[in-house]
């Protein structure tokens, strides 16, 4: 079924921005452009999810447009339209997070230079990754069991969010790892069990008043590459 909508030159980018977010219709203007209205079926996670009937799903330019707010809560996450920055967020707001490897690293401890920082394309179970801290840890010598990597944060930040995990060069290894993060030598968060084939596994690091961090990696009976895909400091 095709339809005109009267348009302003900047049509499309006001329907997503405003329209997909708050359910709007399209504001009459001189211009108009010609859209297949779509009547689509939205399977969420093996659930069909109908959309309101002030809600219209079309196709421009080979193009599918689908209400953003509908898919965005169809997948159960929250969103926002930050008018003064123009932004819209989906999922959690917690300000614009830096990657931790954009900042220079104080030191890092591994056997042979074992570690490996900014690495791009590393994947875990299939997922690839860019901006990664990547280790390769081993319990057949003592020495190359633990490594770790040091940032000076100077108490400028809040927390820390990544996904870690035995990287899929390292899928079949055997044995468990370990990874650590202290907070001016004390413990803040350590998460064992890490296997090789199982998924990511995301972490939060609380970094309050933290001005040195460090992340430590460990093999146990193994030995295999670990991952801390995408890490990010949040002020």
């Amino acid at each position: 079924m095709k339809k005109i909508l009267s348009s302003s030159k900047g049509f499309i980018a006001g329907f997503v921005a405003a329209g997909m977010i708050f359910g709007a219709t399209a504001i009459v203007a001189s211009n108009s452009v010609t859209v297949d209205i779509a009547n689509l079926k939205f399977m969420f996670n093996n659930v069909e999810k109908k959309q309101a009937a002030n809600e219209v799903s079309f196709i421009y330019k080979g193009t599918t447009y689908v209400p953003l707010r509908f898919v965005s809560e169809g997948l159960r996450e929250q969103v926002e339209y930050d008018g003064k920055n123009k932004t819209i967020w989906v999922g959690k707001r917690d300000g614009y997070g830096i990657g931790l490897t954009s900042k220079d690293y104080a030191r890092f401890d591994a056997y042979g230079q074992r570690m490996w920082i900014n690495e791009t394309e590393k994947g875990i179970t299939g997922t690839e990754y860019r901006n990664n801290i990547l280790s390769l840890v081993s319990s057949r010598w003592h020495d190359e069991n633990i490594s770790s990597i040091d940032y000076n944060l100077d108490g400028k930040y809040k927390k820390l969010s990544a996904l870690i995990g035995v990287e899929d060069e390292s899928k079949n290894a055997t044995g468990e790892y370990t990874v650590t993060f202290y907070g001016d030598g004390e413990v803040i968060n350590s998460f064992e069990g890490l296997k090789g084939g199982d998924h990511g596994l995301p972490v939060e690091v609380n970094l309050e008043g933290v001005l040195k961090l460090k992340i430590e990696f460990k093999a146990k009976d193994g030995e295999a590459y670990v991952l801390v895909a995408e890490p990010k400091l949040f002020q």
